[in-house]
């Protein structure tokens, strides 16, 4: 059976020392493939730090958690960062006020209120991306409408692509992405010779993940863990729900013993 799959394209087959692991082969193009492209601009991209001070007034409230300006920090100087934490640690505030230093005010006469600006917002889902579009108050899509979006200036033949001008790729929710939609907005910006200098990936690895085969966010997260790339914010800064929060913890961590009744 093994041998038909093979011999017919639908797996692919890798040794692993005496042993073997074997890929459904599009899963297997799109993991190689998202790996081959952030490994390419991560490590040979050409990003140049943003504009941030981040000495400045914009920050101070983030001085008391250091996850958190070290968040900043990364935003503001690396290629690419993997950016975990669960609910209320403020991974969406973090970006937003990086993206602020480096944006014009959407009210400004210089901004088209359709431009992306060089910036892409993108979610899973359409209530993700409406809320990320309030946070940010910037444009925020779907993962889905920018791969229709590409598909159908390919159709016609357009070469003004939305998203062509795309310089930093922030995704929230990573953690229900499926390896292949987010491969293929990868190569979707490669295609259109976007000039990309950052990916973003904001999501929880304790969280499920997509209902397709594969745990990208997770995946990815733990691939890169100790590495500038990967980073955990670990205080909860919501004013209450913070023991929900801690027991919920607890039970991703399959440690019910530390389960807490009472504050």
């Amino acid at each position: 059976m093994q041998r038909a799959l093979d011999a017919h394209g639908v797996i692919v087959v890798e040794p692993e020392g005496s042993d073997r692991r074997i890929f459904l082969r599009h899963l297997h193009a799109a993991e190689t493939g998202t790996a081959d492209l952030l490994r390419s601009l991560a490590i040979g991209g050409c990003a140049s730090s943003l504009s941030v001070d981040l000495d400045g007034d914009s920050f101070a409230r983030f001085r008391e958690d250091a996850d958190q300006m070290e968040a900043a920090r990364r935003i503001s100087r690396q290629p690419l960062l993997v950016l975990d934490g669960c609910s209320g640690r403020g991974k969406t505030e973090v970006v937003a006020s990086v993206l602020e230093e480096v944006l014009p005010p959407p009210d400004s006469k210089m901004v088209d209120e359709r431009s992306i600006r060089g910036v892409l917002l993108a979610a899973p889902t359409g209530k993700a991306a409406s809320i990320l579009r309030k946070r940010m108050s910037h444009p925020a899509f779907t993962l889905h409408s920018i791969l229709a979006s590409h598909r159908e200036a390919k159709e016609a033949g357009s070469k003004g692509w939305r998203f062509a001008s795309t310089e930093i790729l922030v995704v929230d929710e990573s953690s229900t992405v499926p390896v292949t939609v987010f491969h293929d907005v990868l190569r979707a910006l490669s295609i259109a010779e976007a000039p990309l200098q950052r990916v973003i990936l904001l999501g929880d690895v304790n969280l499920l993940p997509s209902v397709r085969p594969g745990n990208f966010f997770r995946d990815l997260y733990f691939a890169l863990e100790g590495t500038n790339w990967a980073l955990t914010l670990r205080t909860d800064h919501r004013p209450e729900g913070r023991l929900i929060v801690r027991n919920a913890e607890m039970i991703a961590r399959m440690r019910p013993e530390s389960i807490q009744i009472d504050p």
